[in-house]
């Protein structure tokens, strides 16, 4: 099966905490280009500040798959609820994955197409 790259959804930042956390539903380790454009992006949101830089290398996220997008939401929500990392970025849950995010695409509102 070919992988379906997911461009975008794959960092977080959060100044208030000194955090940089990039997730990649497919486990990918951060490319060096990215690592540069955080590194910049660090500059400007946190001046003065050595951020903690965490990253996840564990696939959630099966290779045939385009839930990219949802992995991504619900791994900044939970962080936004105080989640740790460790928890948010759990073991490797391919298999089940998802079907935890078809779970949580169904309670996400729904809005009309432009």
């Amino acid at each position: 099966m070919k992988n379906l790259d997911c461009i975008g959804w794959q960092f977080v930042i959060n100044p208030k905490k000194a955090r940089v956390m990039y997730f990649d539903s497919f486990g990918k380790p951060c490319p060096e280009d990215i690592r540069k454009q955080i590194k910049k992006l660090v500059k400007v949101a946190m001046p003065g500040e050595i951020p903690i830089f965490k990253e996840n290398l564990i696939k959630v996220q099966r290779v045939n798959s385009v839930n990219c997008g949802p992995f991504a939401m619900k791994f900044i929500e939970d962080i936004m609820d105080g989640k740790p990392f460790v928890k948010a970025t759990p073991y490797d849950e391919s298999l089940d994955g998802e079907k935890v995010i078809k779970r949580y695409i169904a309670k996400l509102p729904k809005f009309d197409t432009l």
